[in-house]
């Protein structure tokens, strides 16, 4: 994890990220602050409101990665009228599906009123998933021999083989790090 959080800020340190999304522009600024505004045509910003301050690791309860995320937190923003709290944003840098060619802002959502969430796609972050990737690629052996003892046990059996599983949206959301593992796994046709 420590590779992955040094490769953000690689990517990051001292810079801003900007996304437009409807009349708002969300400004993300690498452990710094995040930042909602609307900008008129004469460049001015009539509504601009902090979203929240960068908490350092050290100060923050909940651990700085998820899954093979890696995560900021930023809080004491604005004050929000519709229930009384600061406004607060947890950032989520990882490598997105999508795969875009520059560092980018990939969604913004508010999960809970004046609570924040934006996902930041860090191309770079890829390779240290495919590097990882190779690791389990390595287990092939394991695998096959699994493959083996399974087929031999099962081979007097009448009925094929079956699986449940549950829809993956509707239990996790689709782009969470949490299934990275499924996302590796490979089927036989």
């Amino acid at each position: 994890m420590e590779r992955k959080t040094e490769i953000v800020r690689k990517e990051l340190e001292g810079h801003c990220l900007f996304a437009a999304a409807g009349w708002w522009t969300y400004e993300v600024c690498y452990e710094k602050e995040v930042r909602q505004f609307h900008q008129e045509a004469d460049g001015s910003r009539p509504s601009d409101w902090s979203m929240g301050v960068y908490v350092p690791d050290a100060q923050e309860k909940d651990t700085a990665y998820v899954g093979t995320d890696v995560v900021q937190y930023f809080s004491g923003g604005q004050h929000c009228d519709e229930n009384g709290e600061l406004r607060s944003t947890k950032v989520v840098y990882t490598c997105c599906k999508s795969r875009p060619r520059d560092v980018s802002v990939e969604k913004v959502d508010e999960p809970a009123l004046c609570t924040y969430l934006i996902n930041v796609c860090v191309p770079s972050l890829c390779d240290t998933e495919q590097d990882e990737g190779r690791d389990f690629a390595g287990n092939e052996q394991i695998i096959e021999s699994c493959k083996t003892k399974f087929d031999a046990s099962h081979e007097d059996a009448q009925m094929p083989s079956t699986f449940a599983t549950l829809r993956w949206s509707t239990v996790i959301s689709e782009d969470s790090s949490e299934l990275d593992w499924a996302r590796r796994m490979q089927f036989a046709d």
